[in-house]
């Protein structure tokens, strides 16, 4: 009759500690499942400010480009009117001056939208680095978690087994 009640007993307190392991254990997947998809959402977003920090470079490459093309343009004008000063000296010499000044003016602001776009260019390139960057070490701790829960799981199948051959030993 003890040995029974205290069979009882244990039995209970197995019964109440499998209950409080899976209580842990549910709780445990539970954080796990919140950081998984937090961290699903925070790559989502790097992803997007990834490709948004693409196409700005790829924006500002283009524009880098037609601002190069503009400004040697500029400079072969600045070098063709300069050429006709030399022609027409004596006809007109301050409206030919006049427009040699405008378009080295005209230079001069591409060259600034030029290294503008360039900073602009150098920024963006240096955010979908650091964007590409936090990705992966986001992946990275996805990874982790998503083994530390498969071992988690693990460990309750584990615990589902020899709770069986206690069962069966205790028949």
């Amino acid at each position: 009759m003890e040995v029974t009640q205290e069979d009882d007993k244990a039995l209970q307190l197995l019964h109440d500690i499998r209950e409080q392991s899976n209580k842990l254990q549910e709780i445990k997947e539970q954080e796990y499942h919140a950081q998984l998809e937090e961290m699903r959402v925070s790559i989502r977003q790097l992803e997007e400010d990834l490709s948004a920090a693409r196409r700005r470079s790829d924006l500002y490459e283009a524009e880098l480009k037609e601002s190069r093309q503009a400004n040697e343009e500029l400079k072969r004008k600045a070098a063709d009117y300069q050429h006709r000063i030399q022609k027409a000296k004596e006809q007109g010499k301050a409206e030919v001056e006049e427009m040699v000044t405008k378009l080295e003016k005209a230079c001069t602001e591409e060259q600034m939208r030029i290294q503008d776009l360039q900073e602009k260019l150098a920024k963006a390139s240096k955010a979908s680095a650091e964007a590409t960057d936090h990705l992966q070490s986001m992946k990275m701790a996805k990874e982790r978690l998503e083994r530390d829960l498969e071992r988690l799981q693990n460990k309750e199948d584990s615990s589902d087994s020899l709770r069986r051959r206690l069962r069966e030993t205790e028949i």
